[in-house]
């Protein structure tokens, strides 16, 4: 989707700066990605404590090897 917006020419500078050889439009969409990650990351982390989960990793690995044991 092309959209148009305004960032400060400084921002932008640094921007390439830290992410080296990349073009302008790379640039954004890896910031805004990275950003939009760490927003995600920081909800979920928010959440720690506030629900009760079974750790269910053994169960799950159990019926991974299973799976790979009879070659489904």
């Amino acid at each position: 989707m092309r959209t148009t917006v305004d960032v400060p020419e400084k921002l932008l500078h640094d921007l390439a700066g830290v992410l080296r050889d990349k073009t302008r439009n790379e640039a954004v969409r890896i910031a805004l990605d990275d950003y939009v990650r760490r927003r995600r990351r920081a909800r979920l982390l928010a959440l720690r404590g506030k629900m009760d989960i079974d750790d269910v990793t053994g169960e799950l690995e159990e019926a991974e090897l299973g799976e790979a044991e009879s070659g489904d």
